[in-house]
């Protein structure tokens, strides 16, 4: 994952260049608002998927692990 944001970076930093060099600055500004929100959006994402691969790995799966987890042996 850390792999594709790189390269959508690198993208981005090359079409800006190629922008800037280009004359485009209303385009450059837009074309920064879309990267924002996308990342933002990514990230969410990312945080919403580890949230996620948290909670199954701490759910208990066998029926030793659920009483454990109800304080059973306590």
């Amino acid at each position: 994952m850390s792999d594709i944001v790189m390269l959508v970076a690198e993208e981005y930093e090359r079409r800006v260049k190629n922008l800037k060099n280009a004359g485009g600055g209303a385009a450059v500004e837009t074309w920064e608002i879309n990267m924002s929100s996308c990342y933002s959006i990514l990230v969410s994402k990312l945080k919403e998927k580890k949230k996620q691969l948290v909670q199954s790995v701490l759910e208990p799966k066998t029926q030793f692990a659920i009483a454990y987890s109800n304080n059973f042996f306590a």
